[in-house]
């Protein structure tokens, strides 16, 4: 199932998702959060942000119960939520429409271990 985020939320509101993520072209994955807020997607370690994206150019799907697929404009990742079933159940809910994926994500991408 492939969702695009919807671009009216919540004023105000912001929702912190924690997890794993692998980027297109990287060997390593890393803990990040990833938040919400009305207008945007940002990607943060603990140190630094590694970017934000507005919400209209990201899409999200889910590969597996606690596997997601993230396009953020034009780079691809996965998403291992450290809560699959709060991210599948309030963040894809509450912040995306259906909307499927203009390509898919590389085969080869793959979070380690």
């Amino acid at each position: 199932m492939t969702f695009g985020l919807e671009e009216a939320g919540r004023v105000g509101s912001t929702s912190t998702y924690q997890g794993r993520l692998a980027v297109q072209g990287d060997d390593l994955d890393m803990v990040v959060d990833l938040r919400f807020d009305d207008e945007t997607l940002e990607v943060r370690t603990q140190n630094e942000s590694l970017g934000r994206w507005p919400i209209s150019e990201v899409q999200v799907s889910q590969l597996d119960s606690g596997i997601f697929a993230l396009r953020l404009g034009t780079d691809e990742a996965l998403f291992a939520a450290a809560d699959p079933r709060g991210f599948a159940s309030k963040a894809i809910p509450a912040r995306f429409r259906g909307r499927h994926l203009r390509s898919a994500v590389s085969p080869n991408l793959k979070l380690s271990g």
